[in-house]
């Protein structure tokens, strides 16, 4: 046993701490343990805004629902655009760096036969964080080459995270103080 665990202590020695960092750091984006409200709104005003439409209502839904080993809750939101981008938004939501699914599509025309109203369905998964990573006596566990590949693939499509800044910002008077003279 002695052997065992020298040598799963020479294993974790031999990890690279900063690496396997942003390796859960991406994972955890991508992924996150806990309703993360804040950077869901964030991230798709911005696919939204990119796709050429405009949010004009947003609800989250109250309760979370069991899939499997993950857990979602709901979005609700009315945005307004080109009928003809509608693809373009659903196929950017989908594929976006965090992971949601469109779960509704309503539509309904607005007077410009070029516009049109979207209400959309959007189911937000997380999933906790295990308990557990094993026991002492349990082999280290390490990355496939598929494994990697999945890391570098959340990597490239993480979403951008909102946060508060660290340093105080003063606001105070900006150009002259007196306009006129």
């Amino acid at each position: 046993r002695s052997n065992f665990l020298e040598t799963k202590v020479q294993a974790l020695e031999s990890i690279d701490g900063d690496d396997l960092s942003r390796k859960v750091s991406d994972a955890l984006n991508v992924y996150p343990p806990e309703r993360d409200f804040g950077n869901v709104l964030g991230l798709l005003q911005g696919i939204v805004f990119q796709s050429g439409f405009s949010i004009v209502s947003a609800n989250f839904g109250g309760s979370s629902t069991k899939l499997g080993d993950s857990q979602s809750y709901a979005l609700k939101m009315e945005v307004l655009g080109s009928r003809s981008l509608l693809s373009l938004l659903l196929s950017n939501i989908e594929s976006s760096g965090r992971i949601m699914k469109v779960s509704s599509v309503e539509t309904s025309s607005s007077r410009d036969p070029q516009t049109v109203s979207v209400i959309l369905g959007v189911d937000i998964l997380y999933a906790s964080v295990p308990g557990g990573f094993g026991t002492v006596d349990s082999p280290l566990p390490q990355f496939s080459s598929k494994d990697e590949e999945i890391i570098a693939k959340l990597a490239a499509s993480a979403p951008v995270v909102v946060s508060l800044p660290t340093t105080p910002t003063t606001l105070g008077p900006r150009g002259k103080a007196n306009p006129f003279e």
